[in-house]
């Protein structure tokens, strides 16, 4: 689905760069895609990834258990619902494409123009 994105970034969210307050991303791989729409990237990013500028207006793809959208300690889930007041539980149940049957993800709805994110990419474990 990198049709709908220049940059869609994968984004490991580790407890220890949480808590020494990392002022920004550090890409660590991009792997480039040619498509007849031009290049797309994929990243691996390490910080906090609620720290995303509001110009890169990125895909974030981010990985939960199948239905639990709870908001632990040390989740990326809560940094966004405190960091950004984004609930991905509400937004899991106005899902603009649910791929669970087959393919164990699915696409958001666009989201507001104040997030630095265009729409999320949630693929769940079972």
């Amino acid at each position: 689905m990198l049709w709908c994105a220049k940059r869609f970034r994968f984004c490991t969210f580790k407890w220890q760069l949480y808590h020494l307050n990392m002022p920004k991303l550090i890409t660590t791989e991009t792997l480039v895609i040619h498509t007849n729409q031009g290049d797309r990237q994929i990243q691996l990013c390490f910080g906090d990834i609620t720290k995303l500028p509001l110009s890169e207006k990125a895909v974030l793809l981010i990985s939960a258990f199948a239905g639990n959208y709870c908001p632990t300690r040390t989740s990326v889930l809560r940094a966004l619902k405190f960091n950004l007041d984004l609930n991905v539980r509400y937004l899991s149940k106005r899902k603009a494409q649910d791929l669970r049957k087959h393919f164990n993800c699915w696409m958001s709805r666009p989201l507001d123009n104040h997030l630095p994110y265009r729409l999320f990419w949630v693929q769940e474990k079972v």
